[in-house]
């Protein structure tokens, strides 16, 4: 054993080799050798002491690296002692690629209320990308369902947060039933479905009920709706679901549609949009999780530092800001998750319906009026460009060249068309790069 420790720290150009965490190891190695066993000890390599290598360790991500969770936690405990805890910044940087145990250790010092701002960002990188560090990922979303971690409320809201995991189970069912060839990613994306189910349903279903609980009437009725129509959810779960949210919220109840059957178009379920209006949706949320998300939890730590919050309109301000902010991530992501592209060949310029321009004459004013009929990303009443999915296109869809259509206006006037003409709008560049923009 001692000839290999020496041969391990006499390899040449160690540290410049990026070998700096394992080297840490190999002196908690010797160390405890030398505790241990001193007479064995006296052969171990001269292996400086871990307290000395770890002062020029200004990067804590080096303990994610450390090999053994044992010595990455008496790393961690000799940077804090060195550090201090004043500033913990730096420290949260490792929880999103660092072990269950490591996290732990992090969390135990990070997850007092008055870190929540730096304790929020560590959690939203390990949230954004699950398959990183399932473990740990995991472990976190546990105690968030689980009341632990209250103070993050302002920063990632429960209804949020059960609905972004909600989208979550949508995509590893997804990937176990489209990637086949690739085991690992599979074996990945069913463990991640089966536990987070499991955390979903667990105290009778307590995260889904709560979530619901702080819900206006609206939201919670689409939560309830998401939830009847999830495809990775089995039917026993899902009525069990319904009926513990129903409990909590017996408002609902009267609210309930008559029919839980999907409307036209699988609305809800899926929606069909352009490829340039995906790919600027997809930006648009990227924005906000890097740049939006992040400024707004400054302002707050800001505001939070100016006095009493009871008092404090700007950090009131800033906090509802927040979760305005949150909620639009998440319906971006929800959408994002739904959106098929609907190819130009697909288009049928034979009747009204996704991707066609058509002239409806207003048979009262005489007046034709131009309409281009996308989707929800694409939409701007003021350029005419109109929802296949809104109201009034609803009324036009299935249509054709020659037909008259009686309609109600948004204004809740009531008009008859006949259509004139029918083209396909994608055809024309010009459209997706308007309807996108």
């Amino acid at each position: 054993m001692l000839d290999k420790l020496n041969a391990e720290w006499s390899e040449p150009d160690r540290q410049n080799r990026g070998a700096f965490a394992q080297s840490i190891g190999l002196a908690f190695l010797c160390e405890d050798l030398r505790s241990l066993a001193p007479e064995l000890g006296q052969g171990a390599p001269s292996v400086p002491p871990a307290r000395e290598l770890l002062g020029a360790a200004d990067d804590y991500k080096v303990l994610n690296e450390a090999g053994r969770d044992e010595y990455a936690l008496r790393a961690l405990a000799l940077m804090f002692e060195r550090d201090g805890m004043g500033d913990l910044a730096r420290a949260a940087r490792i929880l999103p690629a660092a072990s269950p145990r490591l996290a732990q250790a992090v969390w135990k010092e990070l997850g007092a209320p008055r870190h929540a701002g730096v304790a929020a960002k560590a959690l939203r990188q390990l949230f954004d990308h699950p398959f990183k560090n399932p473990n740990t990922y995991l472990w976190a979303v546990k105690n968030m369902l689980d009341d632990g971690w209250n103070h993050l409320e302002e920063y990632i809201p429960l209804p949020a947060f059960v609905n972004e995991l909600l989208e979550r189970l949508h995509e590893w069912n997804d990937i176990v039933i489209r990637c086949r060839d690739d085991r690992d990613t599979v074996v990945t994306a069913r463990a991640l479905g089966n536990r987070t189910r499991a955390l979903l349903q667990a105290r009778d279903y307590a995260a889904l009920r709560k979530a619901a609980q702080e819900m206006t009437a609206d939201q919670a009725q689409r939560f309830l709706q998401a939830i009847a129509r999830h495809d990775a959810l089995s039917d026993t779960w899902r009525s069990a679901a319904k009926r513990r949210i129903r409990d909590a919220r017996p408002d609902l109840e009267s609210a309930a549609p008559a029919s839980s059957a999907p409307v036209a178009n699988n609305e809800g379920d899926i929606h069909f949009c352009t490829a340039e209006a995906r790919e600027k949706t997809v930006r648009d949320l990227e924005h906000l999780n890097t740049v939006s998300i992040p400024e707004n939890a400054r302002e707050i730590e800001k505001a939070r530092a100016d006095g009493d919050l009871r008092e404090n309109a700007g950090y009131h301000a800033a906090r509802e800001n927040h979760v305005l902010l949150l909620l639009q991530a998440n319906q971006l992501r929800q959408n994002i998750s739904t959106a098929r592209v609907y190819e130009t060949d697909r288009v049928n310029a034979s009747v009204i319906g996704f991707g066609v321009r058509f002239q409806a004459e207003n048979l009262a004013s005489g007046l034709v009026e131009d309409f281009t009929v996308l989707g929800r990303f694409e939409a701007d009443p003021d350029k005419r460009i109109i929802s296949y999915q809104s109201p009034l296109m609803r009324q036009f869809v299935g249509r054709r060249t020659g037909d008259e259509v009686a309609v109600t206006l948004p204004d809740g006037s009531d008009a008859r068309y006949r259509v004139m003409g029918i083209t396909n709008a994608l055809a024309d560049d010009g459209v997706t790069k308007t309807g996108a923009s």
